[in-house]
């Protein structure tokens, strides 16, 4: 597949939010702290799946200051958010469309953290993508429309925590978003209930980031394909650890709505060239990368990052088992993360980064099942686009099958064993 470089993209930059006055207090403007106090806005942001359909039940976020900030005498503030508790789908949040969680008068001043509380029980009695009421509060609906109840461990009472300082400026509006990280905080346990979620939250404002738009078309029918994986990636081909070879700064999916199938934006951090991927089962991948940006370049025009996806005309489904020695954080069971790769160019002058095409999160020996394309034959002087499976844990070691060879119908691989604290 030939390797792109985009340029001419649409990047834009959010313009700052309006300052306000807010609440009373003798703050003389909005570059001051520690005066008077100031307004937090929240927001959450999607990250990609391969899943049908992610619930979670918010049911309140608060606020931790730093010492000497306002009344603070160690508590917590939470947020006022009219808009909890609320059943929220992770994935509907795609195009730029987020979700507003609610704001908070808070004391100017620096916050070291927040966290969020979700609800166990309680769901907001709506109706979920398969037009039936929501089983569950926390609750995933995987690619085969199957239900899965999620275990939130500790989220109903001490929540779970993110870590992120920010800091309140008097008479002036913070707003932040939270980018919930679904590919890595579910963690599948196959047929069995309840799957487990660890959530992997990001924090941003939005003058922080610039945003990617563009398109995914099917290059049979021309028309947009919804749910398609676009994630933003480095390859580091230095790494000491295989699994840090590819770093996944963000993804998003596709739009499924009416009238926008395909269209996707996506956060990306200025300073940096970047690998593009665009990938979903029964597809070919495509591949780009767009050049360094910088806060000051904001280009306007037409959308220019697009992508077109070939159909697979025959696939495989690798499967197996991974093993896991001992146990996970905290006593509880281990997990394990799963990085199909490929090589995204051919020939010997060929750019040889590797990109990541999905990563999934499978309980210890669960057997895991999943679709990748089979390549077509290259030429025989150009060998290139082998695939990768890199399989990592919490400290223990990288294992990883290379080339991994996929053939049409069932790819059955040996277990994997991953041993604690192995190097």
């Amino acid at each position: 597949m030939k390797f792109k470089k985009f340029y001419g993209l649409t990047i834009l930059l959010f313009a700052p939010f309006v300052l306000f006055a807010c609440g009373s207090g003798g703050g003389s403007g909005g570059g001051s702290t520690g005066i008077g106090t100031g307004t937090l806005s929240l927001n959450m942001v999607d990250n990609a799946s391969d899943y049908n359909a992610v619930y979670i039940t918010l049911k309140d976020v608060q606020i931790h200051a730093k010492k000497n900030v306002g009344n603070n005498n160690n508590s917590w503030t939470s947020v006022v958010a009219p808009t909890l508790p609320k059943t929220i789908d992770l994935l509907k949040l795609v195009d730029d469309v987020r979700f507003y969680i609610g704001a908070a008068n808070l004391s100017a001043g620096g916050y070291t953290q927040m966290r969020l509380i979700v609800d166990p029980d309680y769901s907001d009695g709506g109706i979920n993508v398969l037009s039936e009421q929501h089983p569950f509060a926390n609750y995933v609906i995987d690619s085969n429309n199957n239900y899965h109840e999620l275990k939130i461990p500790s989220g109903d009472k001490t929540g779970f925590k993110i870590v992120h300082g920010f800091t309140i400026y008097a008479n002036t509006t913070t707003e932040l978003n939270l980018d919930f990280d679904v590919c890595k905080s579910v963690i599948e346990k196959g047929d069995k209930d309840p799957w487990i979620l660890k959530p992997t939250v990001k924090v941003f404002d939005d003058h922080e980031k610039a945003i990617i738009r563009g398109k995914v078309t099917d290059s049979d029918t021309k028309l947009g394909i919804p749910r398609v994986l676009v994630s933003v990636q480095n390859y580091n081909d230095g790494a000491a650890d295989l699994k840090d070879e590819v770093l996944v700064h963000t993804s998003t999916i596709t739009s499924s709505e009416p009238g926008s199938e395909g269209n996707f934006s996506i956060f990306v951090e200025p300073g940096s060239e970047y690998n593009l991927a665009a990938y979903k089962d029964g597809y070919h991948p495509d591949f780009g990368t767009v050049p360094s940006l910088e806060e000051e370049d904001v280009l306007e025009g037409n959308t220019a990052v697009n992508f077109i996806l070939k159909p697979a005309t025959v696939t495989g489904t690798v499967s197996g088992k991974i093993l896991i020695s001992g146990t996970g954080p905290n006593g509880e069971p281990p997990w394990a993360t799963l990085s199909f790769r490929q090589q995204i160019e051919c020939g010997p002058s060929a750019k040889s980064d590797k990109i990541e095409l999905k990563s999934v999160n499978f309980e210890n020996d669960i057997t895991y099942n999943e679709q990748l394309p089979v390549i077509p034959t290259p030429d025989p002087d150009e060998p290139c686009g082998d695939y990768q499976l890199v399989v990592f844990s919490y400290e223990r070691g990288t294992e990883n099958v290379s080339p991994l060879i996929i053939d049409s119908g069932l790819n059955n691989l040996p277990d994997i064993t991953l041993l604690e604290n192995s190097k």
